[in-house]
């Protein structure tokens, strides 16, 4: 279930990289004619290393625990960085009262502070 959300991640990072980095050498340079081929290049790469770490783990249990708590960050701690975040957005002040700031700030902190505490647990199991 988060491999394909792992991936588009990965694969996002590693082209804007590639990218970024062929702009700052040659700023006339046009990434379109190439996208399609930086994607099925990080694919292949992905999908190698992926390969190669099934092959050489064992046991699938560690590897399960590490996805279970990369799933801490999706569902806890990056939804309560952004709402921390929100709150101090000017658009924010001048929809809510203090009182309803202060509870989403309370709120956004206790979903980050489960977020790490899930993402620990399932790294030390």
């Amino acid at each position: 279930m988060t491999y394909p959300v792992i991936y588009f991640i990965i694969a996002s990072a590693m082209d804007s990289l590639f990218v970024n980095s062929r702009l700052l050498l040659d700023e006339y340079y046009d990434p379109t004619p190439h996208a399609d081929r930086r994607r099925y290049t990080i694919a292949a790469a992905f999908y190698a290393v992926s390969l190669v770490t099934a092959l050489l783990v064992p046991d699938i249990g560690p590897a399960v625990d590490f996805a279970g708590s990369t799933a801490a960050f999706f569902f806890f701690i990056f939804p309560g960085m952004f709402l921390i975040k929100m709150t101090y957005m000017r658009e924010f002040d001048n929809d809510f009262s203090t009182c309803a700031k202060m509870a989403s700030r309370v709120v956004a902190s206790v979903l980050v502070i489960l977020g790490f505490f899930l993402f620990g647990q399932g790294l030390a199991a």
